[in-house]
């Protein structure tokens, strides 16, 4: 009991220590939405620069990347979508109604259910008390402060009379964890539960009533059918949208407490429902509650209960249910093929996880015929004048104008390769193949292909010649409780051999902490990292400048050799010339492309000189033939680029036989 306990309370700590700091999604009024994640003016001003700024990178430009499939983008797309759902919801439209309008041409229709979804949620919140997280910073010093209760009880009682039991901190629409977008402490209580007695249970929780939010989490953690059933006796507006729920088990939102005890597998939960005039969704087309009863994953348990027993209990409560609400009369979406196998779902399911073998052995002896129908929505025009009628016509226009864009974009493409005779992707790739011809990648000769042309190693590093290792686990987790102490961690790294994974994780951890880096620069028996990125949120222009300072080496290679300049010519020029400023030798790369090769290659795509040129050239005293064939492919179709060239370093003057390259790097290295 007491290692469960410690666990348990782990989880309930690292859990209020995570949500404190999350941003609140407060409830709207009326009108316009709350922003899902940035703020407004971030949105906005992301949203302009983008209008007027349309700054292509050279991976944009290159003929092998992948010219765009959409317009809007999926985030601004469901934003503006859920700001005319609102007021149909708000004024007594049900999900129901609204799934059967014909969107199939301005969304998908798993992105339509989540937006109508989301905008109940947010209707949902006006019944909760949902504050801002520094509302509950008090809670969070409290429970700090029991990391030793005595027992489960204890700490069970003391979240129970906290008087901030039933406020609720918002994760934003896409905070979802364990199955809940909102965290209070009567939660974290739902998921301490279990390990209590019932009349203890009973007895904490008398004289409150409970939010269907709250009790669908209870149903999440498994509560024994005693807690439930005792949980529903005390909740309120039960037949109400489980407002702050959406597991990510579920293949759809779960509509009402109901669907969610078909997904939970709690067949005691749905006849108590059902006395209360709360059944399970029956949609046709869309989704009914067997579909969640067959087609919700596996419950991901912690890992103290997720035994050979609990499974085996998980799967008999799953019969339970699907047995039950047969003979309620419900059915679910699925046909057999020709082939004689069968296929669930449709497209608001996504159920390809599923072996036909496990979902059919859960049926009765009668068989599949009678359970599932191969149910065709019968789709319904958007009313005409209204908001959303006018959403759906200019999401069409969008995409309509976005597939014209994507069609000038791969005729302008293959035009570049036609015209000026550049290898297809396919081709390359088919070579790369070729070359590999199955043997092991310590058996490949890399020299051969890079005198033939650098880019070719770019291409079979970016195919999985280069792979990015994996960090220990085990010493991950030691250096990320020692990067808070520079001395501990140099300390630790000075007798501790690391592997070229966690060199790597633990490289991107420093290039974000410039006070770590002398610990870094000292580690015992140095490997190179397995790969060379910054850490998220690096900014090159100014933290390059703090890692030098702190002493950072600037020529570090990683595993395959490559160093920073590859990683820099995606970012921007400033952080190239930045490098070479630093000293960084533009070809001090052995193999694959130096930063001469890169230079000359965007010089190509974006049609003017790359501002690192006049650094580079300088520098060159023998030209390799990757560097004689990039001058020669700017002499034929960049004329003019190529005497800018010769004005940089005159002695360039081509020799007649000279080929142009007949590959790019691939977009992205």
């Amino acid at each position: 009991m007491k290692k469960i306990f410690a666990a348990v309370m782990v989880a309930a700590l690292a859990g209020v220590g995570w949500y404190m700091f999350q941003p609140v999604v407060l409830r709207p009024a009326a009108g316009p939405l709350p922003a899902a994640s940035a703020s407004a003016t971030d949105q906005s001003d992301e949203k302009h620069q983008a209008a007027t700024v349309p700054v292509l990178t050279p991976a944009q430009l290159s003929p092998y990347a992948d010219c765009p499939s959409g317009g809007t983008h999926a985030v601004d797309t469901k934003e503006s979508l859920m700001e005319q759902l609102y007021p149909l919801l708000q004024a007594g439209k049900t999900p129901a109604e609204l799934l059967q309008f014909d969107m199939q041409d301005a969304i998908w229709p798993m992105g339509y259910a989540e937006s109508i979804a989301q905008v109940q949620h947010l209707i949902g919140y006006q019944a909760l008390q949902v504050k801002a997280p520094e509302m509950l910073a008090n809670f969070a010093a409290r429970l700090e402060q029991l990391s030793a209760p005595k027992d489960l009880l204890d700490f069970s009682r003391r979240l129970a009379e906290d008087e901030d039991f039933q406020v609720f901190v918002s994760r934003g629409l896409h905070g979802n964890k364990n199955g809940s977008m909102l965290q209070s402490p009567s939660i974290e209580f739902m998921q301490l539960a279990a390990y209590i007695s019932f009349d203890d249970f009973k007895q904490l929780i008398a004289g409150k009533t409970f939010a269907p939010v709250e009790i669908a989490m209870a149903m999440q953690s498994q509560l024994p059918e005693q807690y439930l059933l005792q949980l529903l006796q005390q909740g309120r507006d039960l037949d109400q949208f489980p407002a702050g729920y959406q597991s990510m088990q579920a293949l759809t939102p779960a509509w009402n407490l109901a669907d969610v005890a078909a997904m939970h597998w709690q067949p005691a939960v749905l006849k108590a429902l059902k006395q209360q005039g709360i059944v399970p969704s029956s949609m046709e087309g869309i989704v009914t509650g067997l579909d969640f009863a067959l087609f919700t994953e596996p419950h991901r348990l912690p890992e103290v209960r997720d035994t050979a027993e609990m499974q085996q209990r998980l799967k008999q409560a799953q019969r339970e249910t699907v047995a039950y609400l047969l003979a309620e009369g419900y059915w679910a979406h699925g046909r057999q093929l020709d082939s004689g196998n069968w296929y669930f779902g449709n497209n608001f399911l996504n159920t390809s996880r599923f072996e036909n073998e496990e979902i059919l052995a859960l049926l009765p002896a009668a068989g599949p015929a009678k359970v599932f129908r191969r149910a065709v929505l019968t789709l319904q025009p958007v009313p005409a004048g209204t908001g959303l009628a006018d959403w759906v016509a200019q999401q069409k226009q969008a995409k309509a104008q976005a597939q014209q864009a994507r069609q000038q974009c791969l005729s302008g493409k293959q035009q570049l390769i036609s015209t000026e005779a550049l290898l297809s992707r396919n081709a390359i790739q088919k070579q790369i193949f070729a070359w590999r011809d199955g043997k092991p990648a310590a058996e490949l000769a890399l020299a051969p292909l890079h005198q033939r042309d650098p880019a070719w190693l770019a291409w079979h590093w970016q195919m999985g010649g280069a792979r990015q290792l994996d960090a220990d686990e085990t010493l991950r987790e030691q250096l990320t409780d020692l990067l808070h102490d520079p001395a501990e961690l140099m300390a630790f790294l000075q007798k501790t051999e690391l592997d070229s994974g966690t060199t790597a994780w633990l490289l991107m951890e420093v290039m974000t902490k410039p006070d770590l880096v002398p610990a870094f620069e000292q580690r015992f028996a140095p490997k190179a990292p397995a790969y060379l990125y910054p850490g998220y949120g690096f900014k090159p222009e100014q933290d390059l400048k703090v890692l030098l300072e702190a002493g950072f080496d600037l020529g570090i290679e990683d595993l395959y050799g490559r160093n920073f300049f590859h990683w820099a010519f995606q970012t921007s020029p400033e952080t190239v010339l930045l490098l070479l400023n630093a000293g960084l030798s533009p070809f001090a790369q052995q193999l694959g492309p130096d930063a001469l090769d890169l230079a000359l290659e965007h010089s190509y795509l974006q049609g003017k000189l790359h501002p690192a040129l006049p650094l580079i050239l300088p520098k060159l005293t023998d030209a390799e033939p990757s560097h004689l064939a990039r001058l020669k492919r700017l002499q034929l179709y960049r004329p003019a680029l190529y005497q800018e060239v010769l004005q940089l370093k005159p002695d360039l003057q081509l020799p007649a036989d000279i080929q142009p390259n007949e590959l790019l790097c691939p977009p992205g290295f």
